[in-house]
């Protein structure tokens, strides 16, 4: 009954999101694909291919994942944004099977949107906390993510960053 009720309301509500954001996963070969024939995307955002794949039962290599998931970024137009983690060298290397604009993210010199002055506090895990400063295009800001225990999980806020900027949000 509730999914009929945000089913109605999605359909007959005379205000739609702006943005919207899905995340795509592949469990098999062929998710990607399939999921692009019927949902477009502007933006196709890539964190990471991990060295053993996330659902081993139908991805017997890191290969295997990558060129399930690089379907996302052949996809995208011209006018559209591929944004990459350039600490991933597989990632990294999906750069060239887009017509997309790239924007990378990570630690990495070569990132458009770099981590820098990275500190982390695991003293007491109730108040552990990392300091950094994000660099992008001359720019520097400090940034404090609290109840962070890995510099793993900063991926996935330069992304959300990366999105935002290409919206043209103030970093």
């Amino acid at each position: 009954l509730v999914f009929l009720k945000r089913l109605f309301g999605l359909i007959y509500t005379p205000h739609y999101p702006d943005i919207l954001i899905l995340e795509r996963g592949a469990d098999k070969i062929g998710d990607i694909s399939y999921l692009l024939s019927f949902i477009k995307c502007d933006i196709g955002v890539m964190t990471a291919i991990s060295d053993i794949p996330a659902h081993i039962k139908f991805f017997r290599t890191p290969a295997q994942v990558a060129r399930e998931k690089v379907k996302l970024l052949v996809n995208l137009k011209e006018s559209g944004w591929a944004i990459l983690n350039f600490d991933d060298q597989r990632v990294r290397a999906m750069a060239s099977h887009t017509r997309a604009k790239i924007i990378g993210f990570g630690f990495s010199d070569e990132a458009d949107i770099k981590i820098s002055n990275l500190e982390i506090n695991l003293n007491n895990p109730e108040d552990a906390y990392m300091n950094f400063k994000i660099d992008f295009r001359g720019a520097s800001v400090p940034f404090r993510l609290n109840k962070i225990f890995g510099e793993h999980q900063i991926y996935s806020f330069l992304a959300a960053i990366a999105t935002g900027l290409i919206f043209d949000m103030n970093l």
